[in-house]
C-alpha cells in the first residue's frame, strides 16, 4: 500500500542507527533475511530469554538465547526489519514488564510488543510501565488486539497506556501469490496466480495436466461427497475443484482418496479471497485461485477441451490485487474506545494478510494476519524517523510525542468495511481505526505539525466541547491554513434491551457532530505557531441508553500539506452503565455441588465444604469488591475505605487460588464470546492475614461503574447475599 515507506526507503532513509527492541516469542537470528547471525556485528545485536523455552505461565527459566520456539516473534522481526527479493519489510504481565525495562536497560530506541489482552484501563500495570518508558524518550507500539468481533469498549491491556501508540490492523492491498501459465488445448493462454497459506510453493516444474472435479462452473458442493467410482488415479494431476459447500479438508480428503497430490480451490464470485488453512492437511499441496481463473479452466473441459499448467522451474513471487478489502481495516482489529474514553486504536498500518519471515525449521516464509503485523510496521516507521533526527537520548518525551502526533496527523481515514464488502458513503468510526492509514512520507517530511494529537470529548457529562489546536508552520515560508471537518461513522454501543455491547459489525446512526473554527483560516509565518479553536456540538438525534460513539477529524490543509486530528465522543454517560446485571451475577455458589446459594446456608469452609463466586462484568470496572459484613448490615450506609469494625463491616475476602486479595482494580469486561464470567473459591481467609470466626454474616458484592465515585453507593452496583453461617470444626 502507500504509506510511504518505499519513497523513504527511496531516499536512503533506512533506520540505520536505530534500536529496535522487539518483545515477542524470540527471534531466528540464523534467518538470511534477518542478517544471519547474533550479535554486534549483525542486524539482530542481541536479546535474551526472559521465560524460557519450557516456560508454561507461571514460573521462568530465563536464559540467554533468544532463539525463536514460536514463530510469532521472527514474523514480526521481518516486518521491522527484514530484507528478501519478494519483500522489504518496513505472556504474563510481569514477564512483559520485565522485558520492557530490559529493552530500555539495554538501549532500545523503539519497543515493539505484539500482544495483549482485554483491557481498557490505562492503569494497567503494564501499560503503566509502557507510559513510564515512553516518558524516558523510547517510542512505543502495541498492538490493539485480535478481538474485534467482541464489539465497542474491548480495548487492549499494554496498547491503553496513555502515551502508548496502539496499532489496528488495514487489510493489504495485495496477496503473496506464485505465478503459472494455464495452457488450454485450443492454445488459449493465461495466467494463474495461486495462493498458499505456507507460501513455500509447490514442489512442481514444468506442465502438469489439469483435472477437473465438476464441468458446472456454478457447482455448489463440489467434491463434498466421495468423487465417482471411475475417478481415475489423480496422482499426476492439479486437481482444480470449486470452493464452497463444505470445509477445505473435506474436499481435501475426498480428492486424497482418489490419490490427489496437488490441489486448487477455485474461489467463488464476490466471496473474500483467503488463504486455504486446513489443519491436519493430506496433500502435498493446496492452494486457492481467483473465481474467473478455475472458471478459464472449467470451461475448457465443459468445452471438451483439456488444459495444462506450467509451473516455471523457479518459484515466481507475485502480487494480486485485494480488490475486496485491501487498504480497509481488518475486522480482527478490536475496538475502543478505552473505558476512560481515550482514542484506542490511534493509528493503522497493513496488519492483514502480511507475507514475512518465519524459522527456517518452520519454512522460513508465511503470511500471517492480526493486529501483531501492524505494529512493527509503526515501529519501523519510528526507527526510519529516528534515524532522520535522532534516538532517544536527542529526541526525548517532547520529541517522542511529536514523533507520535506527525503519525497520528498523516493517518487517512478509510471507508467501512464489514470484512466482505466496502460502504463508500461512510468512513469506519475512529473507535476501529484510530487516525486511519499511517503515511511515512508525512510524517518525516512535512514541515507543519499539530498538538495535541487527538480530542477526546470524553461523555456527556464529563464532555470537553471546547478545544485549542496549536500549529506549527516550520518551514522556510507563510503558509495560510484552512479548517475543515471530516465526519467518521456513529455507531451505537448496545443494541436496544442488552446490557452487553452488542458483537461486530455495530449498528450505525445517521447523525454526526457538528463544528465550529474559530477562525476558520489563518496564515503562520515561516518558523512560527499559530492557534484555533473548535468548538464541538454533539450529534442530537442519538439515544444515551444505548452509548452512542461519534467521531471524526479535524482537517488542516495548506497549498502543500493535508494532516489531520481524530476526534471522538461518547452520547451518554459512563456512569451510567452497569456493570453486572445483579439479577443473575455474581452469585455464591457450594464449591462442592457448584449449586447457587440463593437462601440462607450453612458452610463449614473445612474439606471442599467451601464458597466460590461467580462473576460476569458486562463492562469494565475500576474496582471489584468482595466483602464479609455481619447479618444486619445495611448497605445504603456503605462507606469508602470500608473500616473493620464498623457500619457492619468484617473484611475483604483473601481467595484460595493464588491468594487474590479484594479488591481487584482495573477489570476489563469479560470475554462475550469465550467464557464470559470468572469464579473465586473461599476457604475463610480474610485480607488482613486473619481467619473468620464462626457466625452468621452475609457477603457484599461491589463493582465501581466507570467514571463514578467511590464515596456515593449510588456509583457502585452492589449485590447482598443471603445469610450464611459459618459452623467450623467441633
Amino acid at each position: 500500500g502507500n504509506t510511504g515507506v518505499l519513497d523513504l526507503h527511496e531516499q536512503g532513509i533506512l533506520g540505520e542507527g536505530v534500536t529496535v527492541a522487539i518483545v515477542d516469542t524470540g527471534i531466528d537470528y540464523t534467518h538470511p533475511s534477518l542478517g544471519g547471525g547474533l550479535g554486534p556485528a549483525f542486524k539482530v545485536v542481541g536479546g535474551t530469554d526472559i521465560v524460557g523455552d519450557n516456560y508454561q505461565g507461571t514460573n521462568f527459566f530465563p536464559d540467554p538465547d533468544p532463539y525463536d520456539c514460536g514463530g510469532h516473534g521472527t514474523h514480526v522481526a521481518g516486518i521491522v526489519a527484514g530484507e528478501d527479493k519478494n519483500f522489504y519489510g518496513g505472556t504474563g504481565e510481569d514477564a512483559l514488564i520485565q522485558a520492557f525495562v530490559q529493552a530500555y536497560e539495554d538501549g532500545a530506541d523503539v519497543i515493539n510488543a505484539s500482544i495483549g489482552g482485554p483491557g481498557g484501563f490505562p492503569e494497567d500495570a503494564w501499560a503503566t510501565a509502557s507510559s513510564r518508558i515512553v516518558q524516558q524518550g523510547v517510542f512505543v507500539a502495541i498492538s490493539a488486539g485480535n478481538s474485534g468481533d467482541r464489539g465497542l469498549f474491548y480495548a487492549s491491556s499494554g496498547s491503553t497506556g496513555v502515551d502508548v501508540m496502539s496499532v489496528a490492523s488495514i487489510a493489504n492491498e495485495e496477496f503473496f501469490a506464485f505465478n503459472t501459465e494455464a495452457v488450454a488445448g485450443d492454445d488459449a493462454k493465461r495466467d494463474i496466480a495461486y495462493l498458499q497459506s505456507g507460501v513455500e510453493g509447490f514442489k512442481l516444474a514444468g506442465p502438469v495436466p489439469v483435472y477437473v472435479t465438476s464441468l458446472d462452473k456454478f457447482a455448489s458442493s463440489d467434491a463434498c461427497t466421495a468423487l465417482p467410482e471411475d475417478t481415475p488415479d489423480l496422482s499426476k494431476y492439479l486437481v482444480v475443484v470449486r470452493r464452497g459447500g463444505c470445509q477445505f479438508n473435506i474436499k481435501e480428503k475426498n480428492l486424497v482418496d482418489k490419490n490427489a497430490t496437488y490441489i486448487w480451490f477455485y474461489n467463488t464470485p464476490k466471496t473474500p479471497i483467503v488463504y486455504p488453512n486446513i489443519e491436519e492437511s493430506v496433500s502435498k499441496g493446496f492452494a486457492l485461485i481467483a473465481a474467473q481463473d478455475g472458471e478459464f479452466i472449467v470451461e475448457r473441459f465443459a468445452n471438451g477441451g483439456n488444459a495444462t499448467v506450467n509451473f516455471p522451474q523457479e518459484l515466481q513471487g507475485i502480487g494480486v490485487n485485494n480488490t475486496l478489502t485491501g487498504g480497509k481495516m481488518s475486522p480482527f482489529t478490536s475496538w475502543g474506545p478505552s473505558f476512560e474514553a481515550q482514542i484506542k486504536s490511534e493509528i493503522g498500518a497493513p496488519g492483514g494478510y502480511i507475507y514475512s519471515t518465519i524459522p527456517l525449521k518452520q519454512g522460513s516464509y508465511a503470511v500471517f494476519s492480526g493486529t501483531s503485523m501492524a505494529s512493527p510496521y509503526i515501529a519501523g516507521v519510528a526507527a526510519l524517523y529516528m534515524s532522520k533526527y535522532g534516538g532517544r537520548k536527542k529526541l526525548g518525551y517532547t520529541g517522542v510525542l511529536e514523533l507520535k502526533n506527525r503519525m497520528i496527523a498523516s493517518g487517512t481515514l478509510v471507508n467501512w468495511n464489514d470484512g466482505t464488502k466496502t460502504d463508500l458513503t461512510r468512513l469506519a468510526p475512529v473507535a476501529q481505526q484510530g487516525a486511519g492509514y499511517v503515511n511515512a512520507l508525512k510524517a518525516l517530511t512535512y514541515t507543519t505539525t499539530l498538538s495535541p494529537g487527538k480530542l477526546e470529548l470524553n461523555d456527556t457529562e464529563n464532555t470537553k466541547p471546547e478545544h485549542t489546536i496549536t500549529i506549527r508552520n516550520s518551514g522556510n515560508q507563510e503558509v495560510t491554513y484552512t479548517f475543515t471537518h471530516e465526519a467518521a461513522g456513529t455507531v451505537n454501543t448496545f443494541k436496544r434491551g442488552s446490557k452487553v455491547p452488542q458483537l461486530f459489525p455495530p449498528t450505525f446512526v445517521n447523525d454526526s457532530a457538528t463544528l465550529q473554527f474559530l477562525p476558520q483560516n489563518m496564515t503562520i509565518p515561516a518558523h512560527s505557531n499559530g492557534t484555533f479553536k473548535v468548538i464541538f456540538t454533539p450529534p442530537k438525534n442519538l439515544k444515551t441508553t444505548l452509548l452512542p460513539v461519534y467521531s471524526g477529524k479535524v482537517v488542516i490543509t495548506s497549498s502543500e500539506e493535508t494532516l489531520s486530528i481524530p476526534y471522538q465522543g461518547i452520547h451518554g454517560n459512563l456512569r451510567d452503565v452497569n456493570i453486572w446485571q445483579t439479577e443473575q451475577f455474581p452469585f455464591l455458589a457450594s464449591y462442592r455441588t457448584g449449586e447457587e446459594i440463593r437462601e440462607p446456608a450453612r458452610v463449614t469452609l473445612s474439606g471442599d465444604d467451601l464458597l466460590t463466586a461467580v462473576f460476569s462484568n458486562n463492562f469494565g470496572t475500576p474496582e471489584v469488591r468482595w466483602d464479609v459484613v455481619t447479618e444486619g448490615y445495611d448497605p445504603n450506609k456503605f462507606v469508602y475505605p470500608p473500616v473493620v469494625g464498623e457500619k457492619g463491616f468484617v473484611g475483604s475476602v483473601r481467595t484460595l487460588e493464588e491468594r487474590v486479595d479484594f479488591p481487584i482494580r482495573y477489570e476489563p469486561r469479560h470475554d462475550p464470546l469465550g467464557m464470559g464470567f470468572s469464579w473465586f473459591n473461599w476457604g475463610g481467609g480474610l485480607v488482613n492475614g486473619s481467619r473468620i470466626a464462626n457466625g452468621k454474616y452475609r457477603f457484599v458484592f461491589m463493582a465501581l461503574r466507570v467514571a463514578g465515585d467511590r464515596s456515593k453507593v449510588e456509583d457502585w452496583d452492589t449485590v447482598v447475599t443471603e445469610v450464611v453461617t459459618i459452623a467450623s470444626g467441633p
